[in-house]
């Protein structure tokens, strides 16, 4: 069966992975108040009104990057937007419009014709702020809409239009059931290298700095006409309970990966002697 694909983008800390958890009605990606939690992007199952699509968060863009995490989550992004059949821009209508923004929204602006946009002011949380979603018509496209992610004000109206504008089918397959398989282990072993390389793609980011994976990221693969789902995790750390915001989430998201896998692949450095946190 296809379904559509919707793509969150936008620049960083304006919202995204928060309307994420409130469309998919779960906490899957990690919120924070820091910019640049999320890096890689990550997709979930939604309904509304009875049609499904799947939803897909992005880290902060910062578009044309070209060194960096900056251009890694910029890859990460265009790979969203290659895949996807409608696009929610999120801003601030907090912070007002901004330069980063109006640069996003033109590179938006090349995009097929068929794939609607709808530019969603977020941090609206009373009718007082309405008139602040005026400015972001500027942006040119026929939707804006205001919208307190944190919230859920104005969510359902957001996605009433949202599944008007779905086209029937959609892009990509609804995927199968199958085992799932946690990829885990310390930070810096080489989660997400071993996840890409039996994809066979490059799906989640990797660099040599540690802590580079944030989310629990599902990933459909298909292999002896099987369908499994592997889960690149983040790296669990020691004494975990007492590390600071994102990453404590970070982990926790991780061991809860644990919890709903059939399968876990522990993963270990060759190159390293075993540690107390192995």
């Amino acid at each position: 069966m296809q379904i559509p694909v919707v793509a969150i983008v936008g620049r960083p800390n304006v919202g995204k992975s928060t309307l994420f958890n409130r469309i998919l009605r779960r906490r899957q990606a990690v919120v924070h108040g820091n910019p640049g939690v999320t890096r890689d992007r990550n997709a979930g199952l939604a309904e509304w009104v009875g049609r499904s699509f799947y939803v897909i968060d992005t880290g902060g863009w910062t578009p044309g990057a070209t060194d960096g995490m900056e251009a890694h989550i910029a890859d990460q992004v265009t790979q969203a937007l290659d895949e996807c059949d409608a696009v929610m821009l999120m801003t601030s209508g907090r912070d007002g419009l901004q330069a980063m923004d109006e640069e996003i929204s033109r590179t938006l602006h090349q995009l097929p014709s068929h794939v609607p946009v709808l530019t969603l002011v977020n941090k609206v949380d009373s009718e007082k702020w309405d008139d602040h979603a005026l400015e972001f018509t500027q942006l040119g496209w026929e939707h804006t809409l205001p919208v307190s992610a944190l919230e859920g004000r104005g969510l359902g109206e957001v996605l009433d239009v949202l599944v008007h504008l779905l086209p029937p089918g959609g892009s990509t397959k609804q995927h199968a059931e199958g085992l799932r398989i946690a990829i885990l282990g310390r930070p810096n072993v080489g989660k997400s290298s071993l996840a890409n390389r039996l994809l066979g793609r490059e799906r989640v980011i990797v660099d040599a700095a540690p802590g580079t994976t944030r989310d629990a990221i599902d990933l459909p693969w298909r292999w002896q006409k099987r369908t499994f789902w592997l889960i690149d995790t983040a790296g669990i750390a020691y004494q975990w309970e007492h590390l600071p915001g994102f990453e404590f989430y970070a982990t926790l998201r991780s061991l809860r990966a644990l919890e709903r896998a059939d399968i876990a692949l522990l993963l270990f450095d060759a190159t390293q002697k075993i540690t107390r946190q192995d």
